[in-house]
């Protein structure tokens, strides 16, 4: 009768043992689970994105400017025209020719809208001088942003690379849900 207590004693011991780390478990995947859902509604970084931009960057655009000897100029000089405020020679300034190609490329790479995965993107172009600011175009003294902004979540990339005297900083994010 003494064996048959221990018996007992031993396996409610073991039973209470095992609803114990089920308990635990069951509120790790709890945790998990809030974790991971705060997690999917911040930002990343995307290759898609990147190598887009890169490839964006040598498309060539509707702009020549006379001191290039009329020779149509890439995306990624007109950034340098558009910095020194330069006009095109059809009369629009390099920055209205920019944000328009940068526009076209975006809108055809992806299609947006309610029915689609992506609901609309947003460009943040960001110059920063290494002299100081007094050489930036004053359109561009802080970030300028344009796009069909919509949607929480967001894939995006920020590549950069110099201009004259600074950097250009290119915030592309492509918003879903």
């Amino acid at each position: 009768m003494h064996r048959q207590k221990i018996k007992n004693k031993a396996q409610e011991e073991i039973i209470g043992f095992v609803v114990i780390m089920l308990v635990v478990a069951v509120i790790f995947v709890i945790f998990l689970g809030i974790y991971i859902s705060k997690n999917s509604e911040e930002s990343f970084d995307s290759s898609e994105i990147s190598q887009f931009l890169d490839s964006a960057m040598e498309f060539t655009t509707e702009c020549s400017i006379y001191s290039t000897g009329y020779n149509y100029l890439n995306v990624q000089q007109l950034f340098i025209e558009c910095q020194k405020g330069s006009l095109c020679y059809d009369g629009q300034t390099a920055c209205e020719v920019l944000e328009i190609t940068l526009t076209n490329l975006t809108e055809s790479a992806w299609s947006f809208g309610q029915n689609r995965p992506e609901k609309g993107y947003e460009y943040e172009i960001i110059y920063e001088s290494s002299t100081g600011e007094e050489d930036l175009n004053p359109d561009f003294k802080e970030p300028h942003s344009f796009g069909l902004v919509g949607g929480e979540k967001y894939k995006g990339a920020s590549p950069t690379f110099s201009v004259g005297s600074g950097n250009v900083i290119i915030n592309l994010k492509i918003y879903s849900e």
